[in-house]
């Protein structure tokens, strides 16, 4: 088998780890198994990771690192569309790691804080941006309170963790119409 360079290698073995997380959990996840998906040694991972917490927190920055692109529509609601659409796909491809993460966060101070730094406070972010571009235009009168970020997240984390339902185009608007737009309702401008 030739030898993969270390950029590669280190893609390979965030993606198994990533993914065997998913299908077992952050408990029963092994060096082992993520050697064994990667095609590598474990001794190449431990050169790198001194434990399965080091790898799985290294997976998790280098898998939810990537920033994510900015929508704007120029409208609010158009905004927020396109936002729960890239969020609701985001979700799908990441179901199976967040839901072998949610164990781990909780009994895991750093991973915790990890993943709401990768994950939340991303798609956070995302908001206000938006918020801030709606002000500019005159659509919102002021500033907003920061629970308002995490409506559309918690709605659509929601629906497909714990409700098993499909985050589809026709709820996405029915989400966005029914709930996210009216709760800036008290922030329009006069």
């Amino acid at each position: 088998m030739a030898r993969l360079q270390d950029k590669q290698l280190d893609d390979a073995i965030s993606r198994a780890t990533l993914r065997l997380l998913g299908e077992v959990g952050f408990e029963r996840l092994s060096i082992a198994a993520v050697a064994t998906q990667a095609g590598t040694a474990r001794t190449s991972i431990y050169r790198r990771w001194p434990d399965k917490e080091a790898l799985v927190l290294a997976a998790v920055r280098h898998e939810f690192a990537n920033p994510v692109d900015e929508i704007d529509t120029g409208t609010l609601r158009g905004d927020l569309l396109g936002q729960a659409q890239t969020l609701a796909d985001r979700l799908r491809s990441q179901a199976g790691v967040l839901s072998g993460l949610l164990i781990a966060i909780r009994d895991n101070g750093e991973l915790g804080r990890l993943v709401r730094e990768s994950i939340i406070e991303r798609d956070r972010r995302i908001m206000t941006v938006a918020i801030d571009r709606a002000t500019a235009r005159g659509e919102l009168g002021g500033p907003v309170d920061d629970i308002v970020t995490m409506v559309p997240i918690s709605l659509l984390f929601a629906r497909l963790m714990l409700l098993d339902e499909p985050l589809d185009a026709a709820y996405l608007i029915r989400m966005v119409d029914k709930v996210v737009m009216p709760t800036f309702q008290a922030y329009r401008a006069a």
